[in-house]
């Protein structure tokens, strides 16, 4: 098709969240005269309107504000496409937009933007872009693109299937100032109300005259989603909040810090896409192909009344991994996966197009590599780095609202879709709360008496342990649902407390203070079956059975040149760790309270390790959890998947676009409470893996999630 035309298009940029169906007129006057009498001019007018909507997976949980910088356009993209009708079509007929992958498109591109008289205060701009056409006395759809630059596409493929890989400029926070991100990306938005008018034009030689332009509309909705917060104020209070739904009411948590975790950083496709229909509201998005939709692009996200779909991303279908058999290892989870749907790269009129299943992307995001998602959930995230983000969150946990229903901006994402199946650890977006935990009591071994105590006032802002790390009850979420946790673990001082909870009760507490004391007084004992008595009837977990292996082996060494006298100042819990620490020996290591706090300096046969490297240790090796001091208590991590279309409780499977981030959207947490203590770590050894549902029982903080349409998305009633 020869272009044989010159179109100026007078673009009246209109991109505000909140604005009403009833559009502005747009009547801007062009800024210069062909010489040739071919040029044309059109007004479009450019809206993020949401209006009211009638698709459930579009209308989210309400609409809300946006801030100027926000909806702020600084250059604009106008496509229009040769279109094969012969009259208007209305706004939800895709047809145009659907065509051929091949169909050359007119492009046009401007920063010169001037102010404009529109309704909508501080977001309305005007700009003109000179496009050639292919003729005139013809309708033509128009496809708007807001601050990505300029682009030039010269095919609708190219534009369709555009990777963009950055959804906004700036850093990563919300800043009404624009100190933070800004200059967001906004592509458009097909209406779904059929009588709201469609993106489309009629273009003759009439338009020549600045003074006849031809109109039309065009909706665009930004790139990115966001994520708000909002804390019940005892959370984040002086004197902490107590636990939710648990029997102990004296034990005290804090909200300390967080950090958005499986943040998609690989880039979007420009144009939002769907996938068909499935009846099944747990249909997998193979399901989906035996309807395949006619019309993907810019088509609606459905979910409801019987029918529902997914919202694709350029992985979507590659973010696939199933355990063979009773595989639990967390390594075995992919490291790298391939792209799902082909997408063009490129600039400058110049694009290069990746077929699908071409090109491979490391799931965790590196600054030299780069990567899909940053703060990727997998086994070794628990970096250095990782773990003092906690302390610097993108926003000050004491500037996050506690008032009701008032969120604070925290930051952005992309978009992020998986299959139902598919809805993992190591794929969904989520959140990781650090959080102080501070017991009534804490269980510690008193030399005095030669026993463990279960009533020892914890100290204010010191660690503990617990071993044998479990939890056994139920949890369930939802309007009016409670929880009741029956812990299985005792909080215990330090290890030697642990040690010694696997000692029978009633033990000789003469070879008992022997063994377990710093200096213990070995002088009256003198029986080597009263020891071996005790040392039998130790039973525990892997570090009670280490000690008690570790004391019987002594005792078997016993022999006439050996005697009991000369073993038994070796029977003691001291020297077992001393023992740990040598590798020849043979027993996995146990550390210090000081190699627990601050980490192991290399030394003959000892591997230097840091902090998290070596709590990583203790519950491989011995399943314990170490809780790190804090101000007010232990720290520990709580996770949450963010929701995008919630499917009753967490005693119902998940649903179709259940966990997943959407375009356009805010997902406001609304943080309520903590059930119980935390993990020891934001990626748990022996517990965590990103193979793990996202929808589990096992829940231990109340959020209510709200969706906002920007669109919001409510996840409310968090409770960690």
């Amino acid at each position: 098709m020869n272009l044989k035309s010159t179109l100026w298009t007078l673009a009246f940029a209109v991109a505000a969240v909140s604005c009403s169906d009833e559009l502005e007129e747009g009547g801007g006057t062009g800024t210069g005269n062909e010489e040739n009498g071919e040029g044309v001019y059109v007004t479009v007018n450019v809206s993020s309107n949401v209006g009211p909507t009638t698709k459930a997976g579009e209308e989210g949980g309400g609409d809300l504000e946006d801030s100027d910088v926000e909806s702020a356009v600084n250059n604009v993209n106008i496509f229009l496409i040769p279109s094969t009708k012969t009259t208007k079509m209305i706004s939800n007929d895709l047809s145009i937009v659907n065509g051929a992958a091949e169909t050359p498109i007119a492009s046009g591109y401007t920063t010169d933007l001037l102010p404009a008289t529109g309704s909508i205060e501080h977001h309305d701009a005007v700009a003109t872009v000179k496009l050639s056409v292919p003729e005139l006395d013809a309708w033509y759809h128009v496809v708007t693109v807001a601050n990505a630059g300029k682009l030039g596409f010269t095919t609708l493929g190219q534009l369709r299937d555009y990777l963009q890989t950055t959804a906004w400029s700036g850093t990563n926070k919300y800043d009404e100032d624009g100190n933070g991100a800004r200059n967001f990306v906004m592509t458009t938005h097909q209406m779904y109300q059929s009588d709201a008018g469609g993106s489309d034009l009629y273009v003759t030689a009439a338009n020549s005259d600045p003074n006849h332009p031809a109109e039309t509309t065009a909706y665009v909705e930004r790139l990115a989603a966001r994520i708000d917060m909002r804390f019940v104020s005892d959370l984040v209070g002086e004197k902490g909040a107590s636990l939710t739904g648990n029997a102990n009411m004296n034990d005290k948590v804090w909200i300390t810090g967080y950090q958005v975790i499986n943040q998609l950083v690989g880039g979007t496709y420009l144009l939002k896409r769907v996938t068909g229909n499935t009846a099944s509201v747990t249909g997998s998005i193979e399901s989906t192909d035996a309807n395949k939709h006619p019309s993907p692009y810019l088509a609606d996200e459905i979910w409801g009344n019987g029918n529902f779909n997914y919202v694709l991303d350029p992985w979507t279908r590659k973010k696939t991994y199933t355990a063979p058999g009773d595989d639990e290892d967390p390594t075995n989870f992919p490291t790298e996966i391939n792209n799902s749907g082909a997408y063009y790269t490129g600039s400058n009129g110049s694009y290069t197009q990746t077929p699908v299943n071409t090109a491979s992307i490391n799931l965790a995001y590196t600054e030299k590599t780069g990567g899909l998602y940053l703060n990727h959930f997998h086994e070794g995230m628990n970096t250095e780095d990782f773990m003092k983000g906690f302390s610097s969150p993108v926003v000050d946990i004491k500037d996050i609202s506690t008032t009701d229903n008032e969120y604070t901006p925290i930051l952005y994402t992309q978009e992020n879709t998986m299959d139902v199946e598919q809805q993992k650890n190591g794929f969904s977006t989520g959140v990781i709360f650090e959080a102080e935990y501070a017991p009534e009591h804490v269980s510690q071994y008193e030399e005095t008496n030669g026993s463990v105590s279960s009533e020892v006032d914890y100290k204010k802002g010191s660690s503990f342990l617990v071993a044998d790390y479990g939890r056994t009850g139920t949890t369930e979420t939802g309007s009016g649902a409670s929880s009741t946790i029956t812990p299985l673990r005792k909080l215990s001082a330090d290890m030697r407390t642990i040690a010694a909870l696997g000692l029978k009760a009633g033990s000789d507490a003469t070879i008992v203070k022997a063994m377990f004391n710093e200096n213990g007084d070995w002088s009256s004992i003198s029986k080597q079956a009263d020891v071996e008595k005790v040392v039998t009837d130790m039973s525990g977990g892997p570090l009670v059975v280490a000690f008690k292996l570790y004391l019987q082996g002594k005792l078997e060494g016993i022999s006439e040149s050996n005697t009991f006298e000369k073993v038994k100042n070796y029977l003691t819990w001291d020297e077992f760790v001393k023992a740990s620490h040598d590798a020849g020996n043979g027993i996995k290591y146990v550390p210090s309270d000081d190699d627990l706090a601050n980490g192991i300096k290399a030394s003959d046969g000892v591997e230097e390790k840091t902090a998290t490297e070596v709590r990583e240790d203790l519950m491989n090796n011995y399943n314990i959890a170490y809780y790190a001091a804090g101000t007010n208590g232990g720290k520990n991590y709580l996770k949450y998947w963010i929701k995008h279309e919630p499917n009753g409780t967490d005693n119902d499977p998940m649903g179709v676009m259940e966990f997943a981030i959407v375009r356009n959207n805010v997902y406001q947490l609304s943080v309520t409470g903590i059930r119980d203590l935390g993990d020891p770590l934001p990626f748990t050894p022996g517990k965590d893996d990103p193979d793990t549902p996202d929808k589990t029982k096992d829940i231990y903080i109340v959020i209510k999630l709200y969706v906002k349409e920007w669109v919001k998305r409510y996840n409310s009633d968090i409770i960690l």
